[in-house]
C-alpha cells in the first residue's frame, strides 16, 4: 500500500477501531432506555431502541428506513461476509423492534462481502459490497466489490441480483460510501480505489454511473470516471434534483495550501467539490473542478460526507445581505446551496489525538450561476469534549436546524478511550439571519447501555431522527437510538 494510501486508510480507521468490545454476547433482545439530553437548551431526547447481539454489528453505512417505519440496515456478521437486516416495529409493543435477516453474503466469486451505501427505492434495496466478487488488479484476494439490488420475492423473501462487478484497475474497486439515483433512472456512487494511477499503484478513485437494461433483470452497464487531477479518493454523491447536477466530494486533492502546488502532487492538505458537467463523453462521465477546499475558512480538512441541501437558505429565497459572522455576502435567485463536514481543520491545535490540527467542522458552500463557490463555516467544534471528526450525511428538521454526528471525542473514558465515544449534536440558524449558527443540542455517548461510535449518516422518520452505534448497548454490538426534536 503506498504511503498517500496509507495516510488514507488511517484517516477512517483511526475514528472507527478505537473501542473494543467483546462480540461475544448470545442471543437477541430488546433494551429500551430513556438517556438524558446533554445540554438543556433543547427540548431534545435520545432514546435507545433496540440493542444488536453476537456479532451482527451494525457498519453504521447506510441505514435507511421504509415508509412504514422497518429499518434495514448493513452488520458485519460471523463469516465476516456481512448481512442486511430489518428492523420491524412490533405494534403489539410500541417503541419496540424485530429483527430479521433480510442477506447473509456469501463473499467469493459470485457474490459480494461488506456491504455499505443502502439505497431504499420503492421497496427495492439497493447497495454495495466493499469486496466479493470478482478479482482483478490490486484486489486479487478478496474480490473488487459489487453493486447489487434485494427485491422482495412476493413470498416473505428478498431475491439479490448484482448489477455490477468491479474488475479493479480503471474500474475501479472498494465502493465504500452512498449510492444516489438521478432524475433518469441512472445510480451513481464511487470507488475509493482503482482508476488512474496518477497518485500512486491503488489509483485515485472513480466515480460510476449505472444503467438499467432496457429487458431484463441483467447487469446493470457501467460509465466510469477516473478521479485524479480534479480530486481524489471520493467519499460520497449527492444528486440535486431542483438542478439536475450531481455533486461528488473527494477526501483528497485540491491545491496544498501551503506549497500552492496543484493536485495530485500535494493532495494532504484537504479536498475538492466536483461537478457533473457532461452526460456522456467519449462513454465517460465527465467532471470539472468547481472549489479546493482550502480557500474553506480556519483551515476546513479532509472533507468526509456527500453534500446535502441547504433548506433554511433555499426556502427563505434571499435577495438581500446575508450576515455571517460579521463578513456579509450577497446572495440571489438560482443559488445553489450546500452542507458538508469535515473530519479535521477548523480551531487549531485542538483533537491531536485524531492526528488532526482542529477538531473538524460543518460548513456551507454557496454557488451562483455563474458557477462561482463561496465556503463559509457554519460551525467548528472546539475541542475533544465538543465532539470530533464529524462525518457523513448531515440532515435537517422543518425548522432548519441541522443533525450529526461526530465520530469521537464527548465522553472520554477507559470504556471509548481516549478517543472518545462519539456524539450527536443539533446545529440552529441564527434568529436574525445573521450570525454563526450555534450548538442547541450535544449528547455525548458513554459506550454503556447508550452505545458508542455512532453511525455517520442519520435518517428521518415522523419527524425523530434515527441512527445506530457500533459498540455498547445491552450486548456490547451496539444499538438503534432515536433523536427527539
Amino acid at each position: 500500500m503506498s504511503s498517500l494510501r496509507l495516510r488514507c486508510a488511517l484517516a477512517f480507521s483511526r475514528r472507527r477501531s478505537q473501542i473494543a468490545v467483546p462480540w461475544a454476547a448470545i442471543g437477541l433482545a430488546i433494551f429500551l432506555s430513556h438517556v438524558p439530553l446533554g445540554d438543556t437548551r433543547a427540548a431534545a431526547t435520545l432514546t435507545t431502541l433496540y440493542s444488536f447481539a453476537g456479532a451482527d454489528v451494525p457498519s453504521g453505512k447506510g441505514l435507511v428506513v421504509s415508509p412504514t417505519g422497518t429499518f434495514y440496515g448493513a452488520a458485519k456478521s460471523p463469516n465476516d461476509n456481512g448481512i442486511i437486516y430489518a428492523l420491524t416495529p412490533d405494534p403489539q409493543h410500541p417503541g419496540q423492534y424485530t429483527f430479521s435477516l433480510v442477506r447473509s453474503f456469501a463473499g467469493g466469486p459470485d457474490d459480494g462481502a461488506g456491504p455499505t451505501g443502502l439505497l431504499l427505492v420503492n421497496g427495492v434495496v439497493y447497495g454495495a459490497t466493499t469486496t466479493g466478487g470478482h478479482t482483478g488488479t490490486h484486489c486479487l484476494g478478496t474480490g473488487c466489490g459489487t453493486v447489487f439490488r434485494l427485491a422482495p420475492n412476493g413470498k416473505g423473501g428478498w431475491t439479490e441480483t448484482i448489477l455490477h462487478f468491479f474488475a479493479g484497475g480503471a474500474d475501479g474497486y472498494l465502493p465504500n460510501t452512498n449510492l444516489v439515483f438521478d432524475g433518469k433512472g441512472h445510480l451513481y456512487g464511487v470507488t475509493s480505489t482503482g482508476g488512474s494511477t496518477a497518485c500512486g499503484t491503488d489509483g485515485c478513485g472513480t466515480v460510476f454511473r449505472l444503467t438499467a437494461p432496457k429487458t431484463g433483470n441483467g447487469a446493470w452497464s457501467p460509465n466510469i470516471a477516473k478521479l485524479g487531477a480534479d480530486g481524489l479518493f471520493p467519499v460520497g454523491v449527492a444528486f440535486d434534483s431542483s438542478t439536475g447536477r450531481l455533486f461528488v466530494t473527494t477526501m483528497l486533492g485540491g491545491k496544498g495550501a501551503a506549497s500552492g502546488v496543484d493536485r495530485p502532487k500535494s493532495p494532504e492538505k484537504c479536498g475538492d467539490l466536483l461537478e457533473e458537467l457532461s452526460k456522456n463523453v467519449d462513454q465517460r462521465l465527465a467532471f470539472a473542478l468547481a472549489l479546493a477546499c482550502e480557500s474553506l475558512q480556519n483551515s476546513g480538512q479532509y472533507p468526509d460526507s456527500a453534500f446535502v441541501p441547504n433548506p433554511w437558505l433555499a426556502h427563505a429565497g434571499l435577495k438581500g445581505r446575508f450576515g455571517f459572522g460579521g463578513d456579509e455576502m450577497r446572495t440571489g435567485a438560482g443559488d445553489t446551496y450546500l452542507l458538508g463536514t469535515t473530519t479535521g481543520g477548523g480551531i487549531p491545535d485542538q483533537c491531536a489525538e485524531f492526528g488532526n490540527n482542529g477538531c473538524g467542522m460543518v460548513y456551507e458552500l454557496v454557488g451562483t450561476p455563474a458557477g462561482k463557490w463561496t465556503p463559509l463555516p457554519i460551525y467548528s467544534f472546539q475541542n475533544l469534549a465538543d465532539g470530533a471528526a464529524p462525518s457523513g450525511t448531515l440532515s435537517n428538521d422543518p425548522s432548519n436546524n441541522i443533525y450529526g454526528t461526530t465520530s469521537g471525542g464527548g465522553t472520554i473514558s477507559t470504556q471509548c478511550g481516549a478517543f472518545g465515544c462519539g456524539s450527536a449534536f443539533v446545529l440552529s440558524p441564527p434568529k436574525s439571519g445573521k450570525g454563526l449558527w450555534s450548538k442547541a443540542f450535544t449528547y455525548k455517548f458513554t459506550g454503556f447501555a447508550d452505545g458508542a461510535g455512532p453511525s455517520p449518516n442519520l435518517v428521518e422518520f415522523g419527524g425523530a431522527f434515527y441512527g445506530t452505534t457500533s459498540s455498547g448497548g445491552g450486548f456490547g454490538s451496539g444499538t438503534l437510538f432515536k433523536i427527539t426534536p
